[in-house]
Order: C-alpha cells, then sequence, then structure tokens
C-alpha cells in the first residue's frame, strides 16, 4: 500500500507514505503525502467519498476491506437485533400467576365441566382434544390436525364455532427465544392478558374474528390459557434475518365453557 497514488476531491494528488492498524478489524490508518502536507484517513471508508485510485492493486483491497467490514455490521445488527427482542419480551411480559397456584404440582388434570386457566390436561395434544370432543361435543372430525407433526390447530372445533390452537412454541417452554427463533417459523408470546403469535410471513395463516381456545406447553403438559379474541393489531417485524408477521389477541375468559 505504501507509495500507492492516490488523489483527493480537495487536497488534489497524493502518495500514501504510512500506514497503521486501525481500531477496528480490516481498518487501517492511512498518513498520505500532499502538496500541501501530510493528512491522515481511515481506509478503506475514506474511499467511498474522499479518495481515488487508478491502482487496480489497491482498488481491489478496497473492495475485499469494504465487504468483510459490511459483513460484520451485519451480523453485529443481527444480534443487536436479538437482543432487542429479548428485552422487549422481558419487559412486557407478566408471568401467568396462575401456573403454579392452581396446579402446584403438575398434576395432569381430568377434564370437569369447565377447563380452567393454568390447569394441565395432559401431555399429548390430539389425546386432549378428544377428551375434550367427548366432553364438550367439540367436532371429532378435526382431530386429526392434532397430531404428531400436524398444525395443532382447528379453525372451527366448538359448539360456539371458536378456533382451537396448542401452541407448542411458547415462551414457557425451556428455550432461550434465539434458538426458537433459528429453528422454526413460529413463535408465541403469552401475558397475562394477551398473546403474540409471530409467524413467518410465507406460511403465516392470517387470523379470523373467531374466538380461540388456547392451550400452551409447558413442562411436558398443555396448560388451558382461557378463550381469547383477535383484536386487529398486525404487523411485520424482522428478527435475525427473517420476517415475522405478528397478530395479537386479548384474553376475554379464563374457563371454558364461558359461563360463569
Amino acid at each position: 500500500m505504501i507509495n500507492h497514488k492516490v488523489k483527493h476531491v480537495t487536497f488534489g494528488e497524493g502518495v500514501i507514505v504510512g500506514v497503521k492498524d486501525g481500531s477496528k478489524p480490516f481498518e487501517k490508518y492511512l498518513s498520505i503525502k500532499f502538496e500541501i502536507g501530510n493528512k491522515s484517513f481511515v481506509f478503506p471508508s475514506a474511499f467511498e467519498k474522499m479518495l481515488t485510485t487508478d491502482c487496480s492493486e489497491l482498488n481491489l483491497m478496497v473492495a475485499e476491506a469494504s465487504a468483510k467490514i459490511a459483513k460484520i455490521a451485519e451480523e453485529e445488527k443481527r444480534l443487536k437485533e436479538i437482543e432487542t427482542l429479548k428485552k422487549q419480551i422481558k419487559k412486557h411480559e407478566n408471568q401467568l400467576t396462575y401456573f403454579g397456584k392452581g396446579n402446584p404440582s403438575n398434576k395432569t388434570y381430568e377434564i370437569g365441566n369447565q377447563l380452567k386457566r393454568g390447569f394441565n390436561y395432559g401431555t399429548v395434544a390430539e389425546k386432549v382434544y378428544e377428551n375434550c370432543c367427548d366432553k364438550f361435543d367439540w367436532r371429532l372430525g378435526e382431530k386429526g390436525k392434532f397430531g404428531k407433526q400436524k398444525k395443532l390447530y382447528s379453525d372451527i372445533a366448538t359448539l360456539e364455532g371458536y378456533s382451537v390452537w396448542f401452541l407448542a412454541h411458547n415462551n414457557y417452554m425451556d428455550e432461550s427465544l434465539d434458538e426458537a427463533i433459528a429453528a422454526r417459523n413460529v413463535y408465541n408470546k403469552v401475558s397475562e392478558t394477551y398473546m403474540e403469535q409471530w409467524w413467518g410471513t410465507s406460511n403465516h395463516p392470517r387470523a379470523g374474528e373467531r374466538k380461540r381456545v388456547i392451550f400452551a406447553k409447558q413442562n411436558g403438559c398443555y396448560v388451558f390459557l382461557g378463550i381469547y379474541r383477535f383484536v386487529g393489531t398486525r404487523r411485520t417485524e424482522q428478527i435475525g434475518g427473517k420476517n415475522y408477521y405478528v397478530e395479537r389477541f386479548d384474553l376475554v375468559c379464563e374457563n371454558y365453557p364461558d359461563q360463569q
């Protein structure tokens, strides 16, 4: 790099007379001799607007360094976005007070006359759904949607016309958020009063106006959360290079059926 000729937009032609390592990876501090004296510049950023050169070797060095720096910046941005999302979730989510109070022993409860928020009703979604069909006359023909490797939701399942959803991936699972984002196209954020579904936009089933009966998996069991309704809030987020379509649902009743 020493003795390579450059041209500055103001100082005119100059020669590189000194090179030192910069404070960041792939950056250099250049000392360039011009007719008016020596000036210092940061390589390669100075070649974006201030410096040019006719030397193909130096131009190649500029291009390679710029590409490596851009890659580092992109990775730092991705990690920052993930950390920001973690902080947002921690700030806005409250642990369900019913978890550990209504069901302190993680005992699996038999389904009685009413599903109660915070109680475990089984470890297998398909079996829990089948038991609800027996007890509440849910549509048995929808049972297959809750088997292994299935969607775990039915758009119309109950006598009232509610949807039924089993959330296998949510913030009550023993899994870090960045692991969840990297592994799949769906993530569910549950708080004490609302739920958000984060879907990859490529496979997103748009929410309708039907109410939802929702269970969430925790410690291997499906815990009943309550009845939720879509509140019309839709937005798109990009985390870790993936696009997510976010929809919010508010809790409207802690029990099913919702009669007191």
